[in-house]
């Protein structure tokens, strides 16, 4: 009966997980305030890029458009197009 006690945990872990999913496609990330958590919810924006993304806020003060994202290395004009309404920006 290990996979029903396994069962247990996985089935409320992978629901969370998926709400997770759920409610940042909903929510546009505001990349003048995120956290490096919240800018791991876009696609192909792991940690490092992420990090990337904080360093360069801090650096140049924030960001006045979406596009600038693709001034940080790794991060595509296809990447920001894809996200679309995802990502905004706001004081």
């Amino acid at each position: 009966m290990r996979w029903a006690k396994d069962a247990r945990v996985l089935v409320p872990a992978t629901l969370a997980a998926l709400a997770v999913l759920w409610l940042g496609a909903m929510f546009a990330v505001n990349i003048n305030t995120a956290t490096l958590e919240e800018l791991m919810t876009l696609p192909g924006i792991g940690e490092a890029k992420g990090r990337a993304i904080l360093e360069y806020r801090e650096a140049h003060g924030g960001f006045d458009t979406v596009q600038q994202l693709v001034e940080i290395s790794g991060i595509s004009q296809r990447m920001v197009d894809e996200w679309g309404d995802r990502v905004c920006v706001s004081d």
